[in-house]
């Protein structure tokens, strides 16, 4: 497949300078689905790829921005649940894809898991563009936990992969969606818009940092600095609000938002990245105040920080918070220990760092979560611990919690 990759440059004139370019690239039915109903919302110096190994669900995409993942083997028509196949798409297509993205300094992988596509190119995708010297931060949604063992158990492992590549990782989980719409009257297409703002307002933060001038700006070295980590954990948040109480609002709303629950058993946060869009009347001084407020939640944090301006409103706040620990002390080497031949391109097995023995794993921290006056030290891996949402276990089948008969 032949693409004109000069579509790519960037040329705005953001606060990285000319001649920064980061991308975006949607990979898997649900992400790309998502993509194409909030492309439109996207700062127009992101580049934009939509790849799948099914060509009718690209057609919503600009002819460039498409890209056919196995033009050969699948011909257009899906990967029919091949992983095997789907790896071999990935290395034929690598040069091109390469092509596109090597000059990219943020990629930003957008993946929907459960499937074969999504699952495994998405790790690919992580660990070949960051080798090539690209931050690399990945928004993965799962699988309904009705769709069955199978999807479950294909994106959990490669929600292990892509931790072991990327420097952030956030989770969407389909099953919140039904949390925070459970009236079962609402539309389904309304139901999703959840997932579609959550998405849409990770991204406007993240073009905030890289692309627009603001009141307070990040170099963006620094970030990479910060966020150079692999084998970590990560704590993503949002909040909004408008009018006269819009700064207690947005605050509120950070503190409670429902992707906060999936890191509980995270132990420690010592990195943290904050965006701010403030209103006309927000001045530094609550600016000052909200940055304070979270420091109750990461009393050893090391925080870098951007605030931009909004001009079309007044009395308006959107917060967006992302926070990482590493528990591997920052070595990327160590991420590597269990590499296979899928890991390369050319398919030559790489030799497997040491790993770090059981007894070197660094004390964990005790962290007061949001929402919470007491301190937990949770196990290791998140895996052991349960998913609750307001009193509720997300490991539990809805329809179970519910109560619902399934006639």
């Amino acid at each position: 497949m032949n693409m004109d990759t000069s579509d790519y440059k960037v040329t705005g004139d953001g606060n990285m300078g000319l001649g920064f370019r980061a991308g975006i690239i949607a990979v898997g039915d649900a992400a790309i689905q998502t993509l194409s109903r909030i492309r439109g919302s996207i700062h127009p110096d992101f580049s934009v790829i939509a790849m799948n190994t099914e060509w009718q669900s690209l057609l919503p995409f600009r002819e460039e921005e498409r890209f056919l993942l196995g033009r050969k083997v699948f011909r257009g028509i899906g990967s029919g649940g091949s992983d095997d196949k789907v790896r071999s798409a990935m290395t034929d297509d690598w040069e091109q894809i390469r092509n596109i993205v090597r000059d990219w300094k943020l990629t930003i992988i957008f993946a929907g898991l459960g499937g074969s596509t999504g699952s495994v190119a998405s790790g690919f995708l992580a660990d070949w563009i960051r080798a090539h010297g690209s931050m690399v931060l990945v928004f993965a949604i799962t699988p309904f936990s009705f769709e069955g063992v199978r999807r479950r158990e294909s994106a959990d492992n490669a929600l292990g992969r892509l931790r072991r590549h990327a420097q952030a990782l956030v989770e969407f989980p389909n099953d919140l969606i039904i949390q925070v719409q459970p009236d079962e009257t609402t539309p389904i297409q309304d139901s999703y818009g959840c997932v579609d703002s959550w998405v849409q307002r990770a991204f406007n933060a993240w073009s905030r940092i890289v692309f627009e001038k603001g009141l307070v700006n990040i170099d963006f070295s620094k970030i990479q600095t910060l966020f150079n980590i692999s084998l970590g954990r990560t704590l993503f948040a949002l909040g909004q609000g408008r009018g006269d109480d819009c700064i207690n609002e947005a605050v509120k709303q950070l503190i409670d938002c429902p992707l906060i629950q999936r890191t509980v058993s995270a132990e420690r946060f010592d990195k943290v990245l904050l965006s701010i869009r403030a209103g006309r009347r927000i001045g530094l001084p609550a600016m000052h105040n909200i940055a304070d407020e979270l420091r109750k939640y990461f009393p050893d944090g090391e925080f870098l920080w951007n605030a931009v301006q909004c001009n079309n409103e007044e009395q308006y706040l959107d917060i967006c918070v992302l926070a990482v620990t590493d528990i591997n002390d920052g070595e990327y080497s160590k991420a590597a220990s269990d590499k296979t031949e899928e890991d390369s391109p050319d398919g030559k097995k790489e030799a497997p760092a040491v790993a770090l023995p059981a007894t070197e794993v660094p004390t964990r921290k005790k962290l007061r979560l949001f929402g919470s006056g007491k301190s937990e030290q949770p196990d290791l891996f998140s895996g052991s611990e349960k998913s609750l949402y307001r009193g509720m276990d997300l490991d539990t089948p809805t329809f179970i919690r519910k109560g619902v008969k399934v006639l």
